[in-house]
């Protein structure tokens, strides 16, 4: 279900203020939370883990599909940040095989280190922590631009800051790599996240519509019984 991943925008990301127009002075608030809510991905959380259990072989895309939901839920609960940094670690171990496994695992981590800020008392604290996130997802993606999940995740980690940060141009850039990078569905990317990132990038981005119509096109080609193997 696509909405089990815009949780993160739904919640205003990372619980700092709205993000405020730097031209306009006003703040533009998340949309109402319709599309997804806590429940939804702990329902969805505790079907993958039941999967995981009655599954044999290679689980590295459950287990990273787990990662995902326990890095959402951790935007609305603290609590969800030491199980989805025992993930990554649990991945690192055993997720051999996966080229970009390792540049999808150092994304999480630094997006945690920014939700960490959501949850800081003191605003400092809180300023610390996305900065020091910010700056692992801006080293990695500079070494590694075409890794469509790292981008998402500073998308997301950055796309309701506050202006003061001086993130909108690499929300700008993030969304513009995404329009092209998402035209074919990535390999470590499950379907459910696949669709939820292709739909904010058409409805967030600022796309021609050319681009909008190839990206929606790719969406559905990629989709379970489309003409990609899901």
């Amino acid at each position: 279900m696509k909405a089990l991943f815009m949780i993160s925008m739904i919640l205003g990301a990372f619980g700092i203020p709205p993000r405020l127009s730097a031209q306009q002075g006003e703040a533009t608030v998340p949309p109402p939370a319709a599309e997804a809510s806590v429940a939804d991905v702990s329902r969805r959380l505790a079907g993958v883990e039941a999967r995981i259990r009655m599954s044999s072989g290679s689980q590295t895309e459950l287990h990273l599909e787990r990662l995902r939901l326990l890095y959402f839920l951790s935007v609305a609960d603290e609590d969800f940040i030491p199980p989805a940094l025992h993930q990554i670690d649990m991945l690192e171990e055993g997720g051999a095989g996966a080229p970009d496994l390792p540049g999808v695992l150092e994304a999480f981590g630094a997006a945690i280190e920014v939700v960490r800020g959501k949850h800081a008392f003191w605003p400092m604290s809180k300023v610390s922590h996305v900065r020091d996130g910010l700056k692992v997802l801006d080293a990695l993606l500079a070494r590694s631009p075409d890794l469509a999940e790292a981008r998402y995740l500073r998308l997301l980690s950055c796309y309701y800051l506050p202006f003061f940060f001086g993130r909108g141009d690499t929300v700008t850039e993030d969304l513009e790599a995404l329009s092209d990078l998402l035209l074919v569905r990535p390999p470590l990317m499950s379907w459910d996240a696949y669709d939820a990132v292709v739909d904010f990038v058409i409805t967030r981005g600022e796309l021609g519509g050319q681009r909008r119509s190839a990206l929606a096109a790719a969406q559905e080609m990629a989709r379970p019984g489309g003409g990609e193997v899901p």
